[in-house]
């Protein structure tokens, strides 16, 4: 028998035919797909795929109330957020774009098969393919863990109206508004606009998310066997996410103890000499500026054999499981932006889609307490140090009680961290069907493809210091010395009035500008910035056969990638300060020459 032609009714009744590279979710029905693009990169039945798939529709999506792709992968088989990463950096902090399949660390993750390196919002998805374990035909992106695919919404010609709103509300002032809209201007042209805002705090302290998304989508068939699509998203991402752990044992036994106190250099128990002279400022404490060398701190807890960390600290009646100690100064702001163009064109059976895509995504990651800081301390000095500061004065509470003595503090160097990447896809893809089932020698469908894909990446960290240190032994010019760091310190209180008290304060609320003779700046303390260049070819052949009467179903394909990384790192320092300070931009334009010239 011939086969059933690939298509589904317009609005206006007429017949339209679809691309063997697309999927259209008209014919999943409830939480069913019936066909994939992630067995072959055609559009096949899943029954015709020798491969581990799951398809997530979009009637499942809006059931299980997945707002993102990490939330969607608590439904998959064998698959999750990577949490292996004990910082908690890359699951939580960072671009939460962190996947774990089958036990592989780093899961592809692709937008309409091309790549992604964000969680996305599903406010734009029409539906999740989850392909699991490695598959030789899926060119450029297939890790051995497999791939985790979103598909966009598309503009339909000839598709019915879309006009949908819908209003979420929820636990810990959880608030969203998405909206979907799209028309089919004829048999020619179809247009789609999505949009997303949402608001939510969470059950830890300083817990916040806050979204402003929003995508277009245009379709146009200028000819009978010729469309055009063209798409854009652009999400903004602001967040308060906590560490997910609890605080590191940094006071126990000064706890156990009776949180005793010391009049001078002596120890009591549960502390031990505090020799730093990186000045330590507490804006709300009654201190102020001060360097804290000679007095005593609490000892940190027994440290864990496979993290070299101190352990957790399990009294919640000390420091309650709602706790975030970070504060609202971990805080991370992302945004990401795509656009995509797709040119579909038949000749004589063959289908062909040049397509192109290019990402941005932006990442700035603010830290008032790093990962390995997270911790409260004991205050044991019954009197405030009389240190002088770099300038030679002495603080004004210099040898004055100590307001705060007995109380818990969490303190830290904040830190900046960047990462910025920007690819740029093409492909070209052709498939031709050759149908022999008149003469009983099946079904035959062919593929190939070649694509070509570009990331521009920089990563940098920043560290704050003093900016303008005195050269002095103490604090030389060079800005990378540990002294001419500069701590902040924030005395806890769990019960009073302040919220703010809970955790770590926001540098940015408390800058240090002209204290006491002191500035401070965000510096490049050592050498942690480096841009990458990173480049992926590949070069597929696909085939799928029906023999036998569709009783036999077989796939086979070549692949060949090549992929080159390009690094280059921030070596050169300032002759006076010692910072590495060379420009990045620099860095990038030498490293697109050697490219280049590699060519």
């Amino acid at each position: 028998p011939a086969p059933a032609t690939t298509g589904f009714a317009s609005s206006d009744g007429n017949a339209v035919q679809l691309s063997p590279f697309e999927v259209r979710t008209e014919k999943d029905t409830g939480y069913t797909a019936t066909n994939t693009l992630a067995g072959s990169r055609l559009n096949t039945e899943l029954r015709d795929t020798p491969a581990a798939i799951t398809v997530f529709t979009k009637d499942f999506l809006d059931d299980i109330g997945a707002l993102n792709t990490m939330e969607a992968l608590a439904y998959s088989l064998n698959a999750g957020r990577e949490f292996t990463d004990y910082t908690g950096l890359a699951a939580t902090q960072q671009s939460d774009g962190a996947v774990q399949s089958r036990g592989f660390v780093g899961a592809s993750l692709g937008r309409n098969y091309f790549t992604s390196r964000v969680s996305l919002d599903a406010f734009n998805t029409e539906r999740m393919d989850f392909a699991r374990g490695p598959n030789s035909i899926l060119y450029g992106i297939g890790g051995p863990g497999g791939i985790i695919n979103t598909s966009t919404k598309r503009a339909a010609i000839g598709g019915r109206p879309i006009s949908q709103a819908q209003a979420r509300i929820g636990s810990w002032e959880d608030r969203r508004v998405t909206v979907d809209a799209g028309r089919s201007l004829g048999s020619v042209l179809a247009v789609r606009a999505n949009a997303a805002w949402q608001e939510r705090d969470g059950w830890r302290d300083f817990e916040h998310f806050r979204l402003k998304a929003g995508a277009l989508a245009a379709s146009l068939r200028p000819f009978p066997r010729t469309e055009l699509r063209v798409e854009g998203e652009y999400a903004d991402r602001h967040q308060v996410v906590p560490y997910p752990y609890p605080s590191s044992d940094f006071s126990s036994a000064w706890l156990a103890a009776g949180r005793p106190l010391t009049n001078g250099p002596g120890a009591v128990t549960g502390t031990a000499a505090n020799g730093s002279r990186v000045l330590v400022y507490d804006p709300l404490g009654g201190s102020g500026l001060m360097a804290w060398n000679g007095t005593q701190q609490t000892t940190k807890g027994p440290t864990s054999p496979s993290l070299a960390q101190p352990t957790v600290f399990r009294d919640f009646s000390v420091l309650p499981r709602r706790s975030n100690l970070g504060g609202p100064g971990n805080n991370s702001d992302n945004w990401y932006g795509t656009y995509s163009a797709f040119l579909n064109h038949e000749i004589a059976g063959l289908n062909l889609e040049l397509a192109y895509n290019r990402m941005i995504n932006s990442h700035l990651l603010e830290k008032a307490i790093d990962w390995n800081q997270l911790g409260a301390f004991g205050d044991p000095n019954a009197v405030l140090p009389a240190n002088p500061l770099p300038n030679g004065s002495l603080p004004a509470a210099a040898g004055r009680p100590n307001p705060n003595a007995g109380r818990l503090y969490v303190t830290g160097q904040a830190v900046k961290v960047y990462q910025h990447n920007d690819t740029h896809n093409w492909r070209l893809t052709g498939a031709y069907e050759l149908n022999l089932t008149r003469r009983r020698l099946g079904l035959h469908r062919f593929a190939f493809l070649t694509s070509r894909e570009t990331t521009y990446g920089l990563n940098d960290v920043l560290r704050e210091v003093i900016t303008n240190p005195p050269g002095t032994a103490n604090y030389p010019l060079d800005l990378t010395s540990s002294n001419n760091g500069v701590q902040r310190r924030t005395y806890l209180d769990f019960g009073g009035g302040d919220a703010r008290l809970r955790g770590a304060l926001d540098p940015r609320e408390f800058p240090i500008q002209n204290l006491n003779g002191i500035t401070t700046g965000f510096r490049r303390t050592a050498d942690q910035s480096a841009v990458t260049i990173t480049e992926t070819e590949a070069r597929m052949l696909a085939g799928q056969s029906q023999l036998l009467g569709d009783r036999l179903s077989a796939t086979w394909g070549l692949r060949r990638d090549r992929q080159q990384v390009d690094t280059s790192g921030n070596a050169t320092r300032d002759p006076r300060s010692e910072e590495h300070t060379s420009e990045l931009q620099s860095h990038l334009n030498l490293v697109c020459r050697l490219l280049l010239e590699k060519k």
